[in-house]
């Protein structure tokens, strides 16, 4: 037999059982301000890009000998793994009190990707592409190339060759070597 007391204790524990439970589907964690994750997304998107553009834009690195056709070398795969783990975490600083600082540290990481890319030749590549084929670099001899002192003669034709190529009367076959007739070096 229960008492009129401990019955209502008991129904009283039951409502406040099953309130508890239905405010926990409702319950939402408080993730704080998200104006800063789209700018660390496309900080990311950019320094990706640029870190992946670069070796298929200037082609294999001169030190690398690995009979592999790929452009890509260890270390572009070390900086692009790097990026995406260094990213990810300031995605995860991003909301709160932190999204500040974390879209500023994004962009001084993203100057340095490009400082870096400039300095190795990446980035002047990788803007190398959207160039017409004759503004772009080595496909066209300018005649500053020339060696000093020289003047070709009139009519005569200057073209640049291949290395190992024909050679004869003003042809280039290394830069700025231009051959005579007999194929000496002109000085």
């Amino acid at each position: 037999m229960t008492t009129p007391i401990a019955a209502y204790a008991a129904d009283r524990g039951g409502q406040a059982a099953r309130r508890a439970a239905r405010d926990a589907g409702r319950a939402r964690i408080p993730t704080g301000n998200r104006q800063y994750q789209g700018v660390i997304v496309a900080e990311f998107a950019v320094a990706v890009l640029i870190v992946a553009l670069a070796p298929i834009a200037r082609g294999k690195a001169p030190s690398d000998t690995s009979a592999s056709p790929s452009p890509y070398g260890v270390d572009d795969v070390k900086q692009l793994v790097g990026i995406g783990a260094v990213y990810f975490l300031l995605a995860l600083l991003s909301s709160g009190k932190w999204g500040r600082f974390s879209a500023y540290f994004g962009g001084l990481i993203l100057l340095a990707i490009g400082l870096a890319q400039t300095q190795s030749g990446g980035l002047p590549a990788i803007f190398g592409i959207f160039q017409p084929a004759s503004q772009s670099a080595g496909t066209e001899t300018q005649l500053t190339q020339l060696p000093a002192g020289y003047l070709p003669e009139p009519g005569q034709q200057i073209q640049p060759t291949p290395s190992g190529g024909p050679t004869g009367p003003g042809f280039f076959t290394q830069p700025s070597v231009v051959t005579t007739d007999t194929g000496t070096p002109l000085q």
